[in-house]
């Protein structure tokens, strides 16, 4: 019994034995219970992509405040003495030429005289005159009321433009002054004088600014009772912007 047993598990040996005399035991069905136990090893797992971080944003830069330097004091003598000035009224010059008609009288009465005024932004002008004139009427109100060969004197002149800003407009004046007259060997004589009238001005613009400007008037001397005529021509200063 024992030789059998011997020869069997000699045989049994032979046959589970490698070919090629290769005697690495296979170990395949070990690794396939393996396997079967613990699972097959796995590629690995990729590693969580942590969500992308915004930037910081870079905070707002300021901007340089820039200092202006102190003014001198001449030049903040000069800008504040140009915050104070007022703004400038246009200034006129004229030259008037009048021709009066006294009611009972002998003749014409012809006057001549130079104006300086200033033009407001409203219409309003306002000037004075100095006249001269031949053979002036008598005075109706003085005891003195003889005739005098000429008088001269000064004139107080008041108009209203309705619309100066046209290059035609019209407006009514009025002057108020006195005409007197010194003759040698005689006594003064005065005249009150006092004209109502209605008038045109045609304005050109000169290429400084200038304003040139000729104005035809009609009107009366109530004091005389003596309607004139006239006609002045003259120059506005300083005329305003566009």
């Amino acid at each position: 019994m024992f030789p059998l047993a011997l020869l069997l598990s000699t045989s049994a040996f032979a046959q589970e034995a490698p070919q090629g005399g290769d005697s690495t035991p296979d170990t395949s069905s070990e690794d396939d219970h393996l396997e079967g136990a613990w699972g097959a090893p796995e590629e690995a797992a990729p590693a969580p992509v942590a969500a992308a971080v915004a930037a910081p944003v870079a905070a707002p830069v300021a901007a340089p405040v820039v200092v202006a330097p102190p003014l001198s004091p001449m030049a903040a003598n000069k800008l504040s003495s140009m915050e104070d000035e007022p703004d400038e009224w246009p200034i006129y010059v004229s030259a008037r030429g009048s021709l009066a008609v006294p009611a009972g009288g002998k003749g014409q009465i012809p006057a001549g005289g130079l104006g300086l005024g200033v033009e407001l932004d409203n219409g309003h002008t306002f000037g004075m005159r100095a006249i001269y004139m031949d053979s002036p009427p008598p005075n109706p109100i003085s005891a003195i009321n003889r005739e005098v060969a000429w008088a001269w004197g000064p004139i107080l002149d008041y108009q209203f433009h309705m619309d100066n800003d046209r290059r035609l407009n019209f407006y009514p004046s009025l002057s108020l002054g006195f005409v007197y007259s010194a003759e040698d060997g005689e006594r003064n004589v005065i005249l009150p004088i006092f004209e109502a009238g209605f008038g045109a001005r045609l304005v050109r613009k000169t290429s400084n600014g200038d304003r040139l400007f000729i104005q035809p008037e009609l009107g009366v001397v109530p004091g005389a009772l003596a309607p004139y005529t006239s006609l002045s021509v003259g120059m506005i200063f300083g005329g305003r912007e566009d």
